[in-house]
């Protein structure tokens, strides 16, 4: 018997198609996070670190507005056409970065010398504007990642652990080739030109998107259908923000007052925080300071999401012997500690073997936190799943992993404010005395930047490992090393009887209200 061969035909179609666009949109996704960083630690000549820590908390934040909007957006139209046009737009504004290099000189001297590259005039300001922009788009994305399995496959829990592990598997494929690439024409075209990149394979990703067939189509025999709610154009944004506000509202009362969600807390959300810290604040600082050269942050990148690649493909293969995201949890927080790599290790004479080394360090690291996301996010499709249709105002799942995503935001600017301020504080004598972190001697700012990781990497990753692990044992049957089961009928008639509550007692006025008392 076939790994999907309890798929419909049209179920494998539109998979394939959702896995093609994933991985034109992963593999240039790879580049962007990496040049921005370094455009930004770079070009600022006064407090870099905090100025990064700045700009991705405020793309973050507007991460999570695009998350909030994802619930009400995908009640009014399909799924694959509001992913579709979001990454569109993503990836044409993007595009403005290069265009300013060229049109300001950028290039003159310096190709395929990153050291000696000539940037372009243009204000790096311009980044803080674009960069939250963007985050916009880049939330609506990531927040359907997580709910249009359903779409595809339904609310078996085992199609949908199979589809997102495959999905996985893909798209850290594509991340991985994408993060190692990148490093070649970075360290060649710069960090602004590099960025071209973006616009045409977020375009080819929209194509491939568009023509995913959704599940509310009336052929389509898939899961059951949504209400799709329409209007005129100002009837319809009025009716999206109201809707933001009420998905706010059942996301948070679903997570904090229901013990099987309530974990997802410390579970899921501050282990994705953690990823992204480490992926985009810790590799971006050890690359631009401690070596001097910000290409080297995709070497680390790509050992991070090849370790993810493994980590999905683990899930896979134990489909049927690990039925519960607890053990896969268990060991993310365990990997966690390996980040002491950071202020401990000495690198070898060899800069570039170093690097090298430590991304394959990352590997481990990545798969757990992989291993533990994709089965807790098919966890999570699964429960929400089965009460899906109990409210017809937004999706339960949409509003639970909208709440979840935007407190993920919300911790996420915390830690990455402070973060940068240490940082900057450790080399801020080396900035005064070279101006920016790419003229610093070679190794000049290993040990500052070795003296502040002490604290933002092993410390801080030590501590938030034993948060994750105590999670582990809050639902019911988690105490066993390997649960059969985490969830029973009462946790499910105690999710349905809180929406039919809700469903019952909130009129048109009530809702109103409600909304109105939480603006104020």
């Amino acid at each position: 018997m076939g790994l999907y061969d309890g798929y419909s035909a049209a179920e494998k179609k539109n998979l394939s198609m959702y896995i093609g666009g994933i991985m034109c949109y992963k593999f240039a996704l790879e580049t962007m996070t990496g040049c921005m960083s370094s455009i930004v630690l770079n070009r600022y000549k006064v407090s870099p670190a905090a100025t990064w820590g700045t700009v991705v908390s405020v793309n973050y934040a507007a991460q999570s507005v695009g998350s909030l909007l994802v619930s009400p957006l995908i009640k009014r139209w399909p799924t694959s056409r509001v992913l579709a046009s979001s990454i569109l737009l993503f990836g044409l504004l993007v595009a403005i970065i290069p265009i300013l290099e060229a049109t300001t000189g950028g290039g003159a001297t310096g190709f395929g010398d990153e050291k000696n590259y000539q940037a372009g005039s243009w204000d790096p300001f311009f980044v803080a504007i674009m960069f939250p922009i963007v985050g916009v788009f880049h939330g609506i994305i990531e927040l359907i990642r997580r709910v249009i399995p359903r779409d595809i496959v339904g609310s078996d829990p085992t199609k949908l652990k199979k589809m997102d592990s495959t999905v996985h598997i893909f798209y850290e494929v594509a991340g991985t080739t994408g993060a190692l690439l990148s490093k070649y024409w970075i360290s060649y075209f710069n960090y602004a030109y590099s960025l071209a990149l973006i616009p045409i394979a977020f375009t080819g990703a929209a194509l491939i998107w568009s023509q995913i067939k959704d599940a509310t189509s009336e052929a389509y025999e898939g899961p059951s259908k949504t209400k799709r709610v329409s209007g005129n154009m100002f009837t319809e944004v009025a009716a999206i923000f109201k809707a933001f506000f009420y998905s706010v509202w059942v996301g948070l009362k679903l997570v904090c007052t229901n013990r099987s969600l309530v974990w997802l807390i410390p579970a899921y959300t501050l282990p994705l925080v953690l990823h992204r810290y480490l992926e985009n604040v810790l590799f971006a600082h050890y690359a631009n300071f401690a070596l001097s050269k910000g290409s080297y942050q995709q070497l680390l990148v790509s050992g991070s999401n090849f370790g993810e690649l493994v980590g999905a493909f683990g899930v896979l293969v134990f489909t049927d012997a690990v039925k519960t995201p607890i053990p896969w949890l268990r060991l993310d927080a365990l990997t966690l500690l390996v980040a002491w790599v950071f202020p401990l290790a000495t690198p070898f004479a060899d800069i570039e073997a170093w690097v090298w080394f430590l991304a394959a360090m990352m590997i481990p690291v990545s798969m757990g936190w992989a291993a533990g996301d994709v089965s807790l996010v098919a966890y999570v499709q699964s429960r929400l799943a089965k009460v899906e249709d109990t409210e017809a105002t937004v999706s339960p799942l949409g509003s639970v992993m909208s709440f979840l995503y935007v407190l993920y935001i919300v911790m996420f600017a915390v830690l990455n404010s402070v973060i940068g301020k240490v940082q900057d504080t450790f080399v801020a004598d080396l900035l005064k005395k070279y101006g920016s972190a790419k003229k610093f001697p070679p190794l000049a700012g290993l040990a500052p930047t070795q003296d502040a990781m002490f604290y933002t990497a092993g410390i801080v990753m030590s501590g938030c490992a034993v948060v994750v692990l105590l999670a582990t044992f809050i639902p019911k049957g988690a105490f066993a090393f390997n649960p059969s089961s985490l969830d029973d009928d009462e946790d499910d008639r105690q999710l349905v009887s809180q929406l039919d509550h809700d469903k019952g007692s909130d009129t048109a006025k009530d809702r109103k209200e409600m909304i109105e008392a939480m603006v104020a």
